[in-house]
């Protein structure tokens, strides 16, 4: 099922569909043992990637969330997480300015991220 999910969140026909399986894998990965089934696919984080780095704010925002839930369950799937461009883009959206409804929500998600990165010691404290 998380495979599935994983898909239609990629799906580039259908915004509805993507915007509606991000949404599923935000709620589902919250439960520990699916959020470390999130790397079932080759493609994950290519997936979380695009999720993360998508023009629609909800998207970018769900994507986020789903980082979040895995970097809560797992320190290994962070450390895969962080060793690609997840890191950079955490980063850049933690500054990024949006003139809607979610902008408060993803800075808040990708402190929570990169908080949780620092206390695993992937990466270091900005000081």
């Amino acid at each position: 099922r998380v495979k599935l999910l994983l898909i239609y969140a990629v799906d580039e026909d259908d915004e509805e569909l993507r915007l509606a399986a991000a949404g599923a894998l935000a709620v589902v990965t919250r439960d520990t043992e699916v959020a470390c089934k999130i790397n079932s696919t080759n493609s994950w984080l290519e997936t979380l990637l695009a999720l993360c780095s998508a023009e629609c704010s909800q998207l970018s925002l769900r994507g986020v969330h789903i980082v979040c839930n895995v970097i809560d369950a797992s320190k290994e799937l962070t450390e895969k997480m962080f060793a690609g461009q997840i890191l950079e883009v955490l980063m850049a959206l933690s500054k990024v300015e949006r003139d809607d409804a979610t902008n408060k929500d993803l800075h808040k998600a990708c402190e929570h991220a990169l908080d949780k990165a620092v206390e695993y010691g992937i990466i270091a404290a900005n000081k």
